[in-house]
């Protein structure tokens, strides 16, 4: 059965509390690394995310860069994935990378990853294969690389899977939906039974189609952007927030309080998404 993870995209709990992401059912908090690296030599001497929150179920960390890579060559081995911050291009080494992972103290640990451009030109999905396989860290969850090509997934594959990769996040996956389908059926047709398999997702159908290929990790944003742009998720269908489709205090808060409303807003979105079992949306 796939797990929904909530992905924490502020260097906090937000919107919800430990307790209230609990009673919901979520087992496991997503964390970008990168949105705790001014804060991460305080969060590991207060012992990490889940110690901070008092946060009793899985954490998972990833990278959380801008992607995918503009140039791709094997330089980045050395010099580290690329990431903007007003505007201005930085880079992440697997060092600082590892830090930032230390500081967090996950329970799942993905490695620094980069994707070339899925329609991008062969060259460059292969050296992307090459780079990511050399950024894996010593855990056993490996990002999966090589567009829609299966010579080159089976080459990230196997270059993963020599250095003790067991589990895999299926990474590198096209953006529109028919090919990102296709992606997610290769990809498991691939791997043993016995592999644990993340992906993130940024649509509804594509969380759907996640959950019908039984992937275990589904991270997702969602309905915390939905409720930056004054969205509900009312059964199964995202709509404009009106008086009749969120609770009357809900309304009232996006009136009067707007930060305050917004918060609310997407506490009710997950609520939405993450209540209902009957209709396949486990947790």
């Amino acid at each position: 059965m796939s797990q929904i993870v909530p992905i924490l995209s502020t260097g906090t709990i937000f919107p919800l509390t430990s307790n209230q992401w609990q009673s919901l059912g979520v087992k496991s908090l997503a964390v970008p690394a990168l949105s705790w690296q001014a804060n991460h030599a305080w969060l590991k001497d207060a012992g990490g995310i889940a110690q901070v929150f008092n946060w009793a179920g899985e954490v998972i960390a990833y990278p959380g860069l801008n992607r995918p890579m503009k140039k791709v060559t094997t330089k980045a081995i050395k010099s580290g994935a690329t990431y903007y911050r007003q505007g201005k291009a930085h880079k992440l080494t697997t060092n600082a990378y590892q830090e930032l992972v230390d500081a967090i103290q996950p329970t799942i640990s993905l490695p620094l990853s980069q994707v070339a451009d899925y329609y991008g030109p062969v060259d460059d999905l292969a050296t992307a294969v090459e780079i990511n396989a050399q950024w894996q860290n010593e855990g056993t969850w490996g990002s999966w690389q090589g567009g829609g090509l299966k010579a080159l997934r089976l080459a990230s594959l196997q270059a993963l899977t020599d250095q003790g990769v067991t589990n895999f996040w299926l990474d590198n996956l096209a953006p529109d939906l028919a090919e990102w389908q296709r992606g997610i059926k290769l990809l498991k047709s691939l791997l043993p039974a016995t592999s644990q398999t993340l992906v993130m997702v940024d649509s509804l159908d594509k969380l759907a189609i996640a959950q019908q290929m039984q992937v275990d990790y589904i991270l997702t944003a969602l309905p915390t952007l939905w409720a930056k742009q004054r969205q509900v998720l009312v059964a199964g269908q995202v709509q404009a927030v009106t008086p009749q489709n969120v609770p009357a205090a809900v309304w009232a808060l996006l009136a009067q309080a707007p930060v305050s409303g917004e918060q609310a807003l997407s506490s009710f979105n997950w609520q939405q998404l993450l209540a209902p079992t009957e209709s396949g949306l486990e947790i």
